[in-house]
C-alpha cells in the first residue's frame, strides 16, 4: 500500500528547507565550472547508452540512464543556477534537496516503471548527483551538491530496502524519515545557527527531534514498531562521532575509532531489521553530519554506506550475493573491523609517544582489555563467517599502513599477536556462536557501551594530554 501524500509532503519540506536562511554571510568560494559539469554528465550518459546497446538487458540500462539524466539536471541546478541561493541556506539544505529529488523521481515513475525497477532509476539519480558533486568540488555549491547526493542515496536505500524487506508502508520509510529529518534539522539550525555556543548543541537537538518525530511517524504513519530506534541510534552515533572527529582534525586515531563505531551501528541496525535497519540508521547519521558540515565524520561512514549498498545488491540479486562466501554481511563487517583495529592501536601509539609513562601504562592496560574483548565479541555477534573475516582483516591492516608510508614492522607483529589470540579464543567460545537475534542485539548494546567507555578513557588519558603538551611547546 502506498501513502500518496508522503512524497508530496517530503517535496514541500525540502523546498521549505531551502528558504531557512543562515545568519552568517560567509563566502563559500568560486562558482562551479559549467564545462566540467557538462563533460561529466555527457560522459556518464554516453557510457550508459553504449552499454544499453551492447547488453542484453538494454532496457534496464536505459532506466538507469534516465535516472542519471535527472540526477545530473538536479546536480547542475544546484551547482550553477541555485548555487548562490543554496549557499545562504542552513547547512541541512543539501540533504533536504537530495530527499526532494528522490521524492520527485518516485512520483514521476510511479505509474510508468514497475516497483521492482525503481532502484535502477533512483540509484541512477544518485550517480548523476554524485557526478555533479565531483565536477563541482571546491566551488561555492560543491559541498551542498555532495550533501544532496548523500541524502538521495540514504533516502533511496531506506525506501528500497524497506520495500524488499518488511514491505507495505516500509517501502516509503526513507521518504517519511526524510520528512522528519528536514523538519528537525531546519528547526534546530534555524534557532541555533548564529550563536557559536548554542550551535554546538545542534547535533544533540537534532537527535532528540529525530527520535521524537521518528517514533511518531513509525507508530502513526508507517505502522511499524521499533524501526525508529535505528534512526535514533544512527543520529546518536553521529553526535558522538562529530565530537570525536571534528572537521578540522587531521589525525587518524579519531577517524579509525569513528569507523569502528559505524561498524557497531551496522551490526545493531542489521540485528533490528537487517539491511532496512542499517539504511535507516544511515539516514539519521547523514542528516546530523550534513547539518553540522562535518566532512571528516561523513568520510568515516564509508564502510557503513558500503554495507548498505551491498545489502541492496544482495536483496536484488540474491543468487549472485550467495557466491561470495566470506563476503556475506557478517564476513564483511569482520573484515573491516579486523583491518581497522590494529591501525587504531598503532595510530594511538604514534599520537601518544610523548605522554607520561604512568598514564600511558594505564592506556596499555585498557587496550589489553579491548584486544581480549574483540575476539570474544566477534565470535558472539558475527559467528564463524565474521570471525574468518576478522582474521583476514588483521592481515590487511599491514598493507593499509604500508600504503600510508609506514616503515616499522611493529604493526605487523601486533596484528599477528591479535590473530594468535583470536585462534586461541575461538574454540572455547564455539558454544556461543548461534545466539538468537534478540540476544545479539542485547549483547551488542552492552558491549558497545563498554567499548565507548574504554575508548573515552583512552582518549582523555592520552589524546587530551597530547594537545596540552603541544600547547605548552608552542607557548
Amino acid at each position: 500500500m502506498t501513502i500518496v501524500w508522503l512524497p508530496w509532503a517530503a517535496i514541500a519540506i525540502g523546498v521549505a528547507s531551502l528558504f531557512v536562511r543562515r545568519r552568517s554571510d560567509e563566502d563559500s568560494g568560486a562558482g562551479a565550472n559549467p564545462a566540467s559539469l557538462a563533460i561529466v554528465t555527457v560522459a556518464l550518459l554516453a557510457a550508459l547508452f553504449a552499454l544499453s546497446k551492447l547488453s542484453k538487458e538494454g532496457e534496464s540500462v536505459m532506466l538507469t540512464l534516465y535516472g542519471v539524466a535527472a540526477g545530473s539536471v538536479a546536480g547542475m541546478a544546484l551547482a550553477l543556477g541555485l548555487g548562490s541561493f543554496i549557499k545562504k541556506a542552513v547547512s541541512s539544505a543539501g540533504f533536504a534537496f537530495g530527499a526532494l529529488a528522490v521524492a520527485g523521481a518516485s512520483l514521476a515513475i510511479a505509474h510508468s516503471v514497475k516497483p521492482t525497477e525503481w532502484p535502477l532509476v533512483l540509484f541512477g539519480l544518485v550517480l548523476g548527483l554524485g557526478g555533479c558533486a565531483w565536477a563541482s568540488a571546491g566551488s561555492s555549491a560543491g559541498s551542498v551538491t555532495a550533501s544532496a547526493a548523500l541524502g538521495a542515496a540514504v533516502v533511496a536505500a531506506a525506501d528500497q530496502l524497506g520495500r524488499l524487506g518488511p514491505g507495505n508502508h516500509a517501502a516509503q520509510a526513507g521518504t517519511a524519515f526524510a520528512l522528519v529529518a528536514g523538519i528537525a534539522s531546519a528547526l534546530a539550525l534555524g534557532v541555533l545557527e548564529g550563536d557559536s555556543k548554542k550551535q554546538k548543541l545542534a547535533p544533540i537537538v537534532i537527535t532528540l527531534l529525530l527520535a521524537g518525530g521518528g517514533w511518531l511517524v513509525t507508530q502513526r504513519v508507517l505502522e511499524l514498531k521499533t524501526i525508529w530506534q535505528a534512526l535514533t541510534a544512527g543520529a546518536a552515533a553521529a553526535t558522538i562521532v562529530n565530537w570525536l572527529l571534528p572537521d578540522d582534525d587531521n589525525g587518524s586515531f579519531g577517524f579509525v575509532l569513528s569507523t569502528l563505531i559505524w561498524l557497531g551501528i551496522a551490526t545493531l541496525g542489521f540485528g533490528m531489521a537487517k539491511g532496512f535497519g542499517m539504511a535507516v540508521a544511515c539516514l539519521g547519521a547523514v542528516c546530523v553530519l550534513t547539518s553540522v558540515r562535518n566532512g571528516r565524520a561523513l568520510l568515516s561512514m564509508g564502510p557503513l554506506l558500503g554495507l548498505v549498498l551491498y545489502r541492496i545488491f544482495r536483496e536484488l540479486f540474491a543468487d549472485t550475493g550467495r557466491a561470495l562466501d566470506i563476503g556475506q554481511h557478517y564476513g564483511l563487517i569482520g573484515l573491516l573491523v579486523g583491518a581497522a583495529m590494529p591501525i587504531l592501536a598503532w595510530e594511538w601509539w604514534q599520537a601518544s609517544k610523548d605522554q607520561e609513562n604512568a598514564k600511558r601504562s594505564i592506556c596499555y592496560g585498557l587496550w589489553a582489555v579491548l584486544l581480549v574483548g574483540f575476539p570474544v565479541l566477534i565470535t558472539m555477534m558475527l559467528s564463524s563467517k565474521g570471525y574468518v573475516g576478522w582474521i583476514a582483516g588483521l592481515g590487511l591492516s599491514g598493507v593499509i599502513l604500508g600504503l600510508k608510508g609506514e616503515r616499522s614492522s611493529t604493526p605487523l607483529a601486533f596484528s599477528l599477536g591479535v590473530a594468535s589470540l583470536s585462534a586461541v579464543c575461538y574454540k572455547p567460545l564455539q558454544d556461543y556462536i548461534n545466539l538468537t537475534r534478540e540476544q545479539k542485539v542485547v549483547t551488542l548494546g552492552w558491549s558497545f557501551g563498554i567499548f565507548i567507555v574504554l575508548a573515552a578513557l583512552i582518549w582523555f588519558l592520552s589524546m587530551r594530554n597530547s594537545e596540552s603538551a603541544k600547547e605548552g611547546e608552542t607557548s
